[in-house]
């Protein structure tokens, strides 16, 4: 598929296997092996009993998943599709990242009812999609169970998601947790992800221009802001105790063709082409430092060693005078800020019940519930996140300028204590070590698809890696700001579902119209109530994703400052090193052969 940056693939990875580095090699081989099977994803969304499970049954062509007239999907179960016939098709993930084998009887147990060691359940099958091999297809409980048990699971593979699909019952119609649901979802996918509707189980004579069909594709392209690709199943009908297995041959094809779309295979080529660039990166850092080794006295290396100690100071001063305060004034803020939202939702949807007309309680209730608490929580968390964004943008600027001076500090004290030729390939090595950008792409897809024993999730095609400006000393604030626009998606998905805690509230409330003169007053306090309970689910969460983000600053910063050390570091490096300069031969011959890396 990808034969150009195979080849260049291969270029390197003899590089690789010239300088004999561990660590490389086993980076070299991982991408070797996702450039030859890249990896697509398909998420399966949808409330329980909507039929999720017994579509998936239809695409393998068999009754692998069970399936059931009650709620038959506690756990998430991941459909690894391949090109070969599997023999051992069933194992459990575990939220430790080790896999085991189980029997079929054993799957179907922990299916439905799932241990608390359970991450995901994995059956392994031959790709039915035309030889599409490497598919991975996650088919998932309904709402309730997502939010209570796999909430953090789902916020990590939807953003990795190529296809979503959503399926809603025919009969059943969108729901109040549908809503819920879909207004979760949309926050953690990504502008790139296809949403393609399902509705399944439509009856035979039913076209997309049948008024129920209207309803629940309006219903879906209010909340996503956008009209879906949308398929209809039809009803089959069964004797006896078979459940029906649908085949939807147009819904597959359309999948498989979107996975192997001419903008899929460009999205991959490119990420690839990076990631192979990063690889060659890193080989020439490891080659610079051997050659810089063997020019070093004893004396340059305690100068090092001095150095590398100004740059830990300078680490800790960072964290102390920069990160706890920034991120502790955040915290502290956050409940008066979401209290203001509070307050602000209330006296809008207030204001609303009021103006409304006293012989239409039922529409108006309906209105608050499926619309203004969305609406309204929404317009408040997008003005709480600019100012979480805002605060955060400068926190990152006051970092990147402590780093850069702290760089030229050390640029300006390696040209006064080294001589002209160490003092030039020190600097170089360090500049180098401060611009990653390459290599740190390629790393981060490395951990997280194989950092936790290889059950890890990671899209190549979404590790895309664009041009960021002076790529030296951007490293940290690239990464920095891919992790905030992560956590502010997460507090907008929190959102979503606190206002479906919110809604529960107002029901749970015992909201009864007695007359047309109490119901907007017991509609109001309902709303208050309903309200309180969003507020106290976001601002929990939120403190909690904050402190985390905080935590995620802090080891970013400690790997951008030991990146910096481990560039020109000393110890246990190879004072023996005799094949030098027949690797920098190498590694000039590769640069030429390959030419300059074009950022996207």
């Amino acid at each position: 598929m990808f034969n150009e940056i195979t080849r260049k693939y291969d270029i390197v990875n003899k590089l690789v296997e010239a300088i004999d580095d561990k660590e490389t090699t086993e980076l070299s081989k991982f991408l070797g092996a996702r450039i030859a099977c890249p990896d697509s994803y398909i998420v399966m969304l949808g409330e329980t009993s909507s039929g999720k499970t017994t579509l998936l049954n239809g695409l393998l062509g068999g009754n692998y998943l069970f399936t059931s007239v009650r709620p038959s999907t506690g756990a998430i179960v991941e459909l690894a599709f391949t090109a070969d016939e599997v023999t051992q098709p069933y194992y459990a993930i575990n939220k430790n990242a080790t896999m085991e084998r189980l029997t079929r009887e054993e799957f179907i147990h922990l299916s439905k009812q799932p241990d608390n060691n359970l991450s995901r359940l994995r059956l392994e099958a031959k790709s039915p999609l035309h030889g599409l091999g490497n598919l991975r297809l996650f088919d998932t409980p309904g709402y309730g169970s997502i939010i209570e048990k796999h909430e953090e699971l789902l916020a990590s593979f939807l953003p990795e998601s190529n296809v979503v699909l959503y399926v809603v019952s025919y009969k059943v119609g969108i729901q109040q947790d549908d809503f819920n649901f879909l207004n979760y979802a949309s926050e953690l996918i990504t502008k790139d992800t296809e949403f393609v509707l399902i509705i399944n189980r439509t009856p035979d004579e039913v076209n997309k221009d049948d008024r129920r069909i209207a309803e629940i594709t309006g219903y879906v392209s209010d909340i996503l802001h956008y009209l879906p690709k949308v398929f209809l199943v039809p009803n089959i009908y069964c004797e006896g105790n078979e459940y029906p297995l649908p085949q939807c041959k147009e819904l597959w094809d359309y999948v498989q063709n979107s996975v192997a779309s001419e903008k899929h295979i460009k999205q991959l080529e490119m990420s690839f082409n990076g990631f192979v660039f990063g690889l060659l990166e890193k080989c020439e850092s490891i080659i610079d430092k051997k050659i810089l080794m063997d020019q070093l006295s004893q004396e340059d290396k305690k100068a090092f060693e001095i150095m590398f100690e100004e740059i830990k100071q300078t680490n800790q001063e960072i964290k102390e005078l920069l990160i706890e305060p920034a991120f502790c004034d955040l915290i502290s803020i956050m409940p008066s800020k979401f209290s203001k939202a509070k307050v602000n939702i209330k006296n809008i949807i207030d204001e609303k019940i009021n103006k409304s007309d006293k012989m239409r309680e039922v529409e108006v209730m309906t209105y608050v519930n499926s619309h203004m608490l969305q609406f309204e929580t929404k317009k408040q968390v997008k003005e709480i996140s600019s100012y979480i964004e805002a605060k955060l943008d400068d926190l990152d600027r006051q970092i990147s300028d402590k780093l850069n001076k702290e760089y030229t500090k050390i640029e300006q004290t390696i040209e006064l204590h080294f001589s002209v030729a160490v003092a030039n390939m020190a600097k170089d090595i360090f500049k180098k070590a401060g611009g990653r950008a390459l290599e740190e792409s390629l790393l981060g897809y490395f951990k997280q698809f194989a950092g936790r024993g290889g059950t890890g999730i990671a899209n190549a095609s979404k590790h895309l890696l664009k041009k960021f400006g002076d790529l030296f000393g951007k490293t940290f604030s690239r990464q920095t700001h891919n992790k905030l626009a992560s956590t502010l998606s997460k507090i907008g998905a929190t959102s979503a579902k606190a206002v479906g805690f919110a809604v529960a509230a107002i029901i749970e409330a015992g909201f009864i119209i007695y007359d047309i003169l109490t119901w907007q007053g017991k509609l109001m306090k309902s709303v208050a109530t309903g309200v309180e309970k969003w507020y106290e689910e976001v601002v929990s969460i939120t403190l909690n994703d904050l402190s985390e983000l905080k935590e995620e600053n802090i080891r970013l910063l400690d790997e951008e400052t030991n990146g910096w050390i481990a560039a020109l570091d000393t110890k246990g490096s190879d004072e023996n090193a005799d094949n030098t300069e027949e690797l920098k031969i190498l590694l000039n011959g590769v640069k030429k052969e390959l030419g300059e890396y074009k950022y996207e």
